[in-house]
């Protein structure tokens, strides 16, 4: 699995390739270190134009197919998460589709399973068939894994369809036609003294950024990676300047005493140097913005000592909706899916 790079200004990199003192350089598994092409430097920096990145990817080219010598899955697949289609698609959409690509299974669990790359990645693109997908997502279901099944689909349209356009031999996108499984929403609505267990549980926490988490995660009604890109600039005037995501409106929502004393108190935890611009709102206890895997950590562990194990983060967003709050779907059946409560009404006589 590749390492993630430390620096988002590095996500552009190939694998395996990186800066030396005074070019970039591909270091295959197990063979020769090359080198792609100078580092272009302008009074001692190093400036990363389009034009440099195009050349660096094309020498990266070159040199995958010297060492694997075939264009197969995997190449592609690399080739894939370094286009400019990848970097246009949201950052936790990218977590995920690489997540989705390099999972692998972990001895001793019965429920794990290899991703993409493991199961594709020695195939030619133009044999991979509808029917090994569908297999696929079912090797996924066994173990009772059908929405993971769904998600990897997802990314498989999306890939094969920018695919198509790299590969003459590529004439159909094989994921399109492979019918995903059946989901099931989970109508769970977080009674409110749950919500202040988990609530004064997380303050009290090593942790205690969380609380900060699902409370403006409640009060504004929003998803869990929303809360996280939050920055200290949206706190404005007029309100909190929200950016939802999955084609719902973004929004202000005005600031009211309790969403203040949230605010307050994200900031109160702040620490270390302060950067010079997309200062998170909410950090961890290190100063920076928190991240996915260290959330999915902190919350497992609080809503366990909290007796409250079946919660999620995202149900703070559907207690919201339900108890009234506009979250800013576009449609009736998206706001029906965030009313938990069933309706009350009058009998006919």
């Amino acid at each position: 699995m590749p390492r993630q790079r430390m620096h988002k200004e590095d996500s552009w990199l190939p694998d395996r390739v990186y800066r030396g003192r005074s070019s970039y350089e591909y270091r295959p598994k197990g063979g020769k270190m090359i080198t792609l092409c100078r580092l272009n430097k302008v009074d001692g920096n190093i400036v990363e134009s389009p034009a440099v990145i195009r050349k660096v990817i094309e020498a990266y080219d070159s040199a995958v197919v010297v060492v694997a010598n075939v264009k197969n899955m995997d190449y592609y697949l690399t080739r894939f998460f370094i286009s400019t289609r990848f970097q246009k698609l949201g950052d936790y959409t990218q977590t995920d589709y690489k997540r989705y690509s390099e999972v692998t299974k972990k001895p001793g669990d019965p429920k794990s399973r290899n991703g993409i790359r493991a199961v594709f990645g020695g195939m030619l693109p133009h044999k991979v068939k509808t029917y090994h997908i569908r297999n696929y997502m079912d090797y996924w279901a066994e173990v009772g894994k059908e929405v993971t099944a769904n998600r990897h689909l997802s990314f498989l349209q999306t890939f094969f369809g920018w695919l198509r356009q790299k590969n003459a031999n590529v004439e159909i996108n094989p994921a399109y036609g492979v019918t995903k499984f059946r989901e099931v929403s989970r109508a769970i609505y977080i009674e409110d003294q749950d919500y202040e267990k988990l609530l004064k549980t997380a303050f009290e926490s090593s942790t205690p950024y969380v609380a900060s988490i699902i409370e403006i995660a409640y009060l504004c009604g929003l998803r869990r990676h929303e809360v996280l890109q939050l920055n200290i600039e949206d706190i404005t005037p007029e309100g909190l300047f929200i950016r939802r995501g999955k084609g719902s409106k973004n929004e202000i929502t005005e600031i009211s005493p309790r969403l203040q004393k949230a605010i307050h108190f994200a900031l109160s935890l702040h620490s270390g140097v302060e950067p010079l611009k997309n200062r998170p709102l909410v950090r961890n206890t290190r100063g920076l913005r928190v991240s996915d895997t260290a959330l999915n950590n902190a919350w497992r562990k609080i809503r366990t000592k909290a007796g409250i194990e079946g919660a999620w983060i995202h149900d703070m967003k559907k207690k919201a909706g339900t108890d009234g709050k506009d979250l800013g779907h576009l449609t009736k059946s998206m706001r029906a899916m965030y009313d938990l409560k069933p309706k009350v009404k009058s009998a006919t006589k």
